[in-house]
Formats: structure tokens, C-alpha cells, sequence
């Protein structure tokens, strides 16, 4: 759900000069399905040593906690959202990157 709230409203993460991705601790043939079912036009990352949730706290029981961080450019997380509501997360991040001040696409 929250990959196709990605793939239907990226256009309104597309209005930021930002980069944007999903992970998971799923492996790579079956993210290059999911994101073919779901028409993902952004990247899905693959994880299944779960080395990159680990190092983002965010590991549970060998999978990722559904996350958003927020970075900046210069690397720095500014805001983590623990609370990601799959339906609705394409509007969410905008909303929030809005509140962050990140910049506009040119």
C-alpha cells in the first residue's frame, strides 16, 4: 500500500529537490516484482542481512519497522516518522518535507 501511494502520488515528492527510496530486508528478486506489480518509479533497496535496519534501529524480529527519515543534504537526519501511514504516505512526506523547509524543485 505504501509503495503504490508512492508510485500514485510521486508527483508530489517530485514538486522537492530530493532523492527517494524504500528499503526492505527483502531480497532483490522479489523487490524487482513488487515493484514491478506496484509501477514503482523510484528505487527499492534490498536489505536481507538486515545490516542497514540494524545500523537505523530499526530491525525487528528480521524485518524493518515502517520509517521515514529525512535527510538533508548534508546527510544529517532531521526527522524520523515512526508513524507511517502506508495509504497516505506519498502526501504525508510531502506535507512534512514542506514543514522542513526542503527545497522546491527547480
Amino acid at each position: 500500500m505504501e509503495c503504490k501511494s508512492l508510485a500514485d502520488n510521486g508527483h508530489l515528492l517530485k514538486e522537492f529537490n530530493v532523492k527517494y527510496f524504500m528499503a526492505s530486508t527483502d531480497e532483490v528478486d522479489a523487490n524487482m516484482k513488487f515493484a514491478k506489480e506496484s509501477s514503482a518509479d523510484f528505487p527499492l533497496l534490498s536489505d536481507p542481512k538486515g545490516d542497514v535496519a540494524d545500523a537505523y534501529g530499526v530491525s525487528f524480529m528480521g524485518y524493518a519497522k515502517r520509517h521515514t527519515f529525512y535527510i538533508d543534504k548534508a546527510g544529517k537526519i532531521v526527522m524520523i516518522d515512526k508513524n507511517v501511514r502506508p495509504s497516505s504516505s506519498a502526501e504525508d512526506m510531502a506535507k512534512y518535507m514542506k514543514m522542513l523547509n526542503f527545497e522546491k524543485s527547480a
